[in-house]
């Protein structure tokens, strides 16, 4: 059994297997996916920084992810951050398994300024997947249920290519968990996922495999005297 409420190091399609089956109530993670950034001359150089760093998380396979992460999870519910180009690999499993879903939306206030015969990248999106009986918390308030979240690329203070904010996290974890709940993230990056579970008052499992970014989120929550 992998330790809760703490960042285990490792691939996560290995260290899913030490999780009991029916036991996660709920999985909220950001796997990696391809971003392109359009735009030459000055511009293109201005990004190449990240571009090499998206690169490193350019290739991964969700089918082998989904697979090994289904019997874990009491009913199948998750958020999973992903790119326009991943979507249909996505929603042909979610068909074949007959789970619904919604697309959920980071619409980015200042996106990359890159539009050279093609529109801005303001989008990111987050396939929210559901099986029966899964856990739906009303009352919140009107905002708290919408799919579109609209905020400004947050200025990266710690180092990850593809930190998210943490209220988006948190209103998800709210909305679609419970006090004490076990929450899955197999891909921790700077540990958003993490902090908003403390924060909420739910426990967790995370798995990461690369020893920088789970320094990173160790020391994020430590900062905030979560760990």
């Amino acid at each position: 059994m992998l330790q809760i409420n703490s960042i285990n190091l490792g691939d996560c399609l290995e260290l899913i297997k030490q999780i009991p089956d029916k036991s996660i109530d709920l999985l909220y993670t950001d796997p990696p996916y391809e971003q392109h950034f359009a735009g030459g001359g000055n511009l293109g150089k201005r990004f190449e920084y990240r571009k090499k760093q998206m690169q490193e998380l350019s290739s991964f396979d969700p089918i082998p992810f989904l697979e090994a992460v289904k019997p874990k999870l009491k009913n199948f519910h998750a958020y999973i951050w992903t790119s326009k180009g991943l979507l249909n690999t996505y929603l042909n499993w979610v068909e074949k398994n007959d789970f619904n879903f919604n697309i959920l939306v980071w619409v980015k206030n200042n996106p990359i300024p890159a539009y050279n015969n093609t529109y801005l990248s303001d989008l990111e999106y987050c396939l929210f997947i559901r099986d029966e009986h899964c856990h739906w918390t009303s009352g919140l308030g009107y905002e708290k249920y919408r799919k579109a979240m609209i905020d400004n690329v947050a200025n990266n203070t710690v180092g990850h290519p593809t930190q998210k904010h943490l209220w988006m996290v948190k209103k998800a974890i709210e909305v679609s968990s419970k006090e004490n709940d076990l929450i899955l993230d197999p891909f921790v990056g700077s540990g958003t996922t993490l902090l908003a579970c403390k924060e909420l008052k739910r426990n967790f499992i995370g798995i990461e495999i690369n020893e920088k970014y789970a320094e990173m989120a160790q020391n994020r929550l430590r900062q905030d005297n979560l760990l």
